[in-house]
Parts: structure tokens; sequence; C-alpha cells
């Protein structure tokens, strides 16, 4: 249950209901707030049990929608999605973890301009959600199969998306840097492996970036609680898991792929991966499916 299935049963590029697979939503509603690492503000959201079919939407009490690749806006170093004049900012820990603890269907209630960014990973929503429970819907879960590789490139990153039986990633980061260098691993996406290697895998910035951030206007509300800083000889605190920095990318890419609404199955491998890549990616992606769901 943890992890899919390896196993061919599809050779079209489209949407379908996963075999033996019911749609999930939450048993309970969660509820997490705190600051907004971008903004600095203070950010509240509760996330609710959901309807089968209805996938995870957003709302703030006066406007709502549901992801979708066409609700994605310009984040700025981060996911950001919006519509009829609002956005919420930096959902990417959130959705991987929606994602990669197998909710289907949630109502994230957001109260801010933000996700709150706690610790800097996706580890304590994974708590949230795993502490809430995971119910079973009746309805089949739906997903999109590739028939052939989609590729995309932005600036120096590229990304493309083959076929597969189950979800998996791959990540290349390339740093002119002693503690980082070149870095490169391969993750079959299930709960096990989602709590365990990408969820406490902390946001990271180098110390170098830091000032130009915030001259940005960027990271007003990020601190050592919640971001990694890494120092030309040594990280601001001990790593949580084996190349946190790589891991957290994966995470980053894991949300992104997320705004796609439905589950994927494919084998993605992300060089220098980053939100404009990703972003062009899942467009991508969403295009390939749009003509080929079942009627």
């Amino acid at each position: 249950d943890d992890d899919p299935p390896d196993r061919y049963g599809s050779s079209r590029t489209m949407t379908v209901p996963m075999a033996g697979r019911q749609e999930r939503t939450l048993r309970r509603p969660i509820e997490a707030s705190g600051v907004g690492i971008h903004t600095g503000a203070h950010c509240g959201v509760c996330i609710e049990p959901a309807a089968a079919g209805t996938g995870i939407s957003f709302t703030d009490g006066r406007s709502a929608f549901a992801l979708s690749p066409d609700r994605l806006v310009d984040g700025c170093r981060c996911t950001a999605l919006g519509a009829d004049g609002w956005t919420v900012m930096t959902v990417e820990h959130l959705l991987a973890a929606l994602l990669g603890m197998g909710i289907d269907n949630a109502t994230v209630q957001v109260d801010g301009p933000e996700i709150p960014i706690l610790d800097g990973s996706a580890r304590d929503w994974a708590r949230l959600l795993r502490g809430a429970g995971v119910v079973s819907q009746n309805r089949r879960a739906e997903e999109i199969w590739l028939e052939e590789p989609v590729a995309v490139t932005s600036g120096n990153s590229c990304a493309v998306a083959v076929p597969d039986t189950c979800l998996r990633l791959t990540c290349v980061t390339d740093y002119d840097h002693p503690l980082l260098g070149v870095q490169a691993a391969t993750r079959k996406i299930g709960r096990g492996v989602f709590e365990r290697d990408l969820a406490p895998a902390r946001t990271f910035a180098m110390h170098h970036e830091v000032q130009a951030l915030l001259d940005a206007g960027l990271a007003r509300g990020g601190d050592l609680g919640n971001a990694l800083i890494v120092f030309e000889d040594r990280f601001s605190d001990a790593l949580r898991v084996p190349q946190e920095c790589l891991m957290h990318k994966m995470l980053d890419l894991l949300g992104d792929l997320a705004v796609l609404g439905v589950r994927l199955r494919a084998h993605v491998t992300a060089v220098r991966p980053g939100h404009a890549v990703n972003a062009r990616l899942v467009g991508r992606l969403a295009a390939a499916s749009a003509g080929n769901r079942p009627g």
C-alpha cells in the first residue's frame, strides 16, 4: 500500500482510472499555522476532507479554485497558485505531502498570503496527515500514463518524463560548491520513501545568497529554524538525511508535479531542477493528456 506496484497496464497517453486503487481523503481535518518564509506574514491552514472526485481545492473563504496547471502563477523562487485576484504562495511542500501521503481529495483553507513554512520541510505536514488518518472513497483514482517521452528546458535546467509503471523521480544537482558539487539520486515514490527520504529535507540557501534574497523582498520569514544555510565549509545544522539539499529539490519537484491534479505514472528526470522548469514540464504533461481523457 505504501509503494505503487511495478507493472505495465497501458500503452496510451491518457488519464485513466488506477487499477485497484480507490481515491482517498483525510479521516478528520488538520490545522497548522506559522510564518510565511517569503512574506514574513503569519499564515494559517486548515485541511478538510473532501468528497470523491473533487480533487485538491484551495479557498480563502471568498475565492476558491481547484488545483490544476492553469492556476499556476509566477511565484519567484516558490510555487504559487491563483484565481480571481487571489494568490497563495509556497504551496509546494504541502502539495508534495498530499501526493506523497496518498491524499486525492481535500479542501485547503488558507488564511494569509502563503502556506506556512513550518520547519522548512514537509515533515510536519506528513506527521499531521498520518495522524489524521486516511479513508478510501467509492471512486477509482485517475492517473496519467505516457506513451512517449516529454521533455522541456528552462535556462540551464532540463526535465524529461518517460513512460514507467509508477512515479519515479531522478534529480541531478550541480553546484559550484565544495560541500555539494554534482549529486544525483533516484527514488520510486510511495508513502514510505516519502516520509523517510523526502519529507524531512529542508529548504536551503547558500550563505552568499541570503542578503540578495532579502534585498529582493524575499525570505523575510526565513531563519535558522526553517532553512538550512550552506556555508563555504559547513552547514548551519546537522543534515537530517543524506544529500539533504538534493532531497529537497526532489521534494519540490514532487510538489510541483502534484499541480497536475491527478497522479502520474512516469519516470521524471530533472537536471538542475527548479520551479520554472518543473512548471514547464507540468504544462507539457497536462497538454499531452488533455486530449486523451476517457469520455
